[in-house]
């Protein structure tokens, strides 16, 4: 038999192992640390690939948006659709071209596609006037007159300053037999209609002038209450007085603009009425 010896392997200090150990453990936390920076990297990167899709979809949309707003200004209601489409599908999230979608599809009397698309725009913005003075107009034409005096109401509720809607407000409840509310209603579409004189007079004195539509609207518009509420006050309320007082109105300072704007059956009847009150 061999007397040789084996040796006996030899461990380096405790020291020197927990030296060791705490290296390997600090070599699985960088590893740990950089997969964790590579993943954030990745991560950024993903999301500027998809902020520059985004960016591009917008711009499409813009085209398509800006291009169906010409072709309806030009009547062409079919292409603007195909547009608003487009629009939409690029960017799914502007209550704007669903706004303007069902205003195309009124248009084209699709009025189901139109409240369908204003409540989509209402869902995505929902402090907004058109969205909710338009789809009353939707149901007005409808003759769903409850809907329409529930919108128009949402809408003066979020901007008290809409003429608009407190005139088709005035003609759904007249249509209702709601005579008395309807009078309340062109009345306030009267005292918040501008004429032309009273914006100059504003602008020159350097006053802020509130939000109104076009200025040739709100003529046409403060005519049609006037001659609305005048023809509520004689036919259903037998107040002859508050009617003449309109007719008279509507012949001395707003004469030009009811020449302008009633159509011939109404100045028809303005002048029989002016005999009857003089």
């Amino acid at each position: 038999m061999s007397n040789k010896k084996f040796k006996k392997q030899a461990y380096p200090p405790l020291s020197i192992q927990l030296f060791l150990s705490l290296l390997s453990m600090l070599n699985l936390h960088f590893l740990y640390l950089s997969k964790k920076i590579m993943r954030n990297i990745l991560l950024t990167l993903a999301l500027l690939v998809l902020f520059s899709s985004c960016n591009k979809n917008k711009e499409k949309s813009d085209f398509f948006f800006k291009s169906a707003l010409a072709k309806k200004e030009n009547k062409d209601f079919f292409g603007a659709l195909t547009d608003y489409n487009k629009a939409i599908e690029l960017d799914p999230e502007s209550a704007t071209s669903y706004h303007n979608r069902g205003l195309v599809k009124n248009d084209l009397k699709d009025y189901t596609g139109a409240i369908s698309d204003l409540n989509k725009s209402i869902q995505l913005q929902p402090n907004q006037t058109l969205g909710f003075t338009n789809r009353g107009l939707v149901h007005h034409r409808l003759k769903d007159y409850n809907k329409a005096i529930a919108d128009f109401t949402k809408a003066t509720e979020v901007n008290p300053f809409l003429p608009d809607a407190y005139w088709y407000m005035g003609l759904s409840r007249y249509n209702l037999g709601d005579y008395d509310v309807a009078i309340i209603a062109w009345s306030k579409a009267i005292d918040q209609s501008w004429l032309q004189e009273d914006v100059e007079f504003l602008m020159k004195n350097g006053i802020p002038i509130p939000m109104f539509n076009d200025i040739r609207q709100q003529k046409k518009r403060l005519v049609d209450c006037y001659y609305m509420r005048a023809i509520t006050y004689l036919d259903k309320q037998k107040q002859y007085n508050n009617a003449c007082k309109d007719f008279r109105e509507l012949s001395t300072t707003l004469a030009g603009y009811s020449s302008a704007y009633l159509a011939p059956h109404q100045k028809l009847k303005l002048q029989e009425q002016l005999k009857l009150c003089n």
